[in-house]
């Protein structure tokens, strides 16, 4: 069944995200649509075309087209499916769980079933959201810090495995060894374990202070796999007594690794900056719009935590918006994010929300919806 033949009809709750949503958009910019759409029984029992989301389809353009910038026509929509938006929501996943809390005047479709969502958006929330708005914001805080890093390098060499005192290939050898670091790295992740976010990540703090106080080095998430794989690497060179011109040909393997990783990411960065960013960036020595991103995100984890909801129009608007201009020092800026971080660890012990949402009674609301 093409989606086109039902998606309009079907629309159950659609408001405008993003920059429009926050309060903080500027005269240049786009517009981001995101929403749910309850999909046909033929279409949900489906045994080989599964529907989850479209990004960008073109009725839902044609459909708000209206709300288009003259400045800036750009139009970017996500709509998902009632059953994975119930999944994303019952993560306190920040992007989707925020679509819940918009200004009234922001909500662009809204019917019967899109009311019983909103009036049940209680249900999606829990003290996940520490571990959802904080995993968010320390992403924008590496990013931040890696950016800086590129404005103050400028250029950077394409690495050269010869430069490294290496062969044109990597030698069989390396390889079985490179897998046996993915290896160990991948374990760490601890996703095949089911344990819910504030477990795992105290395991991880918890190993990552045993593996500090026996090695010379400060293990934690800013410098993690990197100096992960030198330990796994240094213990490869004892486990098989390798001589120390075969252990140093690791060491520089891995280096020149790094290095290429890191080129990689940076050629990827400056060949997609967004021009208006690009002059903020170089201007500032670091990325604006980032931080604010930072700065929005960690407060409002903190809200949540407080009992105070999920406050999506931000009424520090114009603050975040000299944030991104660049009016606030860096330094200023990471010592507010972490005094936040601070708070967020106070309310979490604190907080009235319940550890997890409770899914059976989400799952009961969702059969609900599907029959009314």
């Amino acid at each position: 069944m093409n989606i086109n033949s039902w998606l309009i009809d079907n629309l159950s709750f659609v408001t405008l995200s993003g920059s429009q949503a926050y309060g903080m958009a500027t005269s240049t910019s786009d517009v981001d649509i995101k929403g749910i759409v309850l999909a046909p029984k033929e279409v949900r029992e489906h045994l080989f075309e599964k529907f989850s989301q479209t990004i960008n389809n073109p009725l839902i353009e044609e459909k708000f087209s209206h709300l288009r910038n003259p400045l800036n026509p750009k139009l970017e929509s996500t709509i998902y499916s009632l059953d994975k938006f119930f999944q994303l929501a019952a993560a306190v996943n920040p992007n989707i769980v925020e679509l819940l809390w918009v200004a009234p005047e922001h909500i662009l479709v809204k019917n019967r079933i899109g009311e019983e969502i909103y009036n049940n958006r209680h249900l999606f929330l829990s003290s996940r959201a520490r571990w959802a708005f904080q995993g968010y914001a320390h992403s924008q805080a590496a990013k931040i810090e890696r950016h800086k890093k590129w404005i103050v390098r400028g250029q950077i060499p394409e690495p050269i495995r010869s430069n490294y005192g290496l062969p044109d290939k990597q030698p069989p050898l390396f390889g079985e060894v490179e897998r046996s670091i993915k290896t160990q790295i991948n374990l760490w992740d601890l996703n095949d374990l089911q344990l819910d976010p504030e477990k795992k990540e105290t395991i991880k703090d918890r190993v990552w202070e045993i593996i500090s106080s026996i090695c010379n080095f400060k293990l934690n998430g800013g410098n993690w796999p990197t100096e992960y794989s030198k330990a796994v690497c240094h213990k490869i060179t004892e486990d098989f007594s390798l001589n120390s011109d075969l252990a140093n040909y690791l060491k520089r393997e891995i280096q020149f690794k790094v290095d290429l990783q890191e080129y990689n990411n940076w050629l990827h960065w400056k060949e997609n900056r967004n021009k208006e960013r690009k002059i903020i960036e170089e201007k500032l020595g670091w990325d604006g719009k980032h931080m604010s991103h930072l700065i929005r995100l960690s407060r409002m984890g903190l809200e949540i935590l407080e009992g105070k909801g999920v406050i999506v129009k931000r009424p520090d608007a114009e603050e975040l918006l000299s944030i991104r201009n660049g009016e606030r020092t860096y330094e200023n800026l990471m010592l507010e994010f972490e005094s936040i971080n601070s708070k967020i660890d106070n309310a979490y012990q604190n907080t009235k929300l319940p550890k997890s949402v409770d899914y059976s009674k989400i799952n009961d609301f969702y059969q609900k919806l599907l029959n009314l």
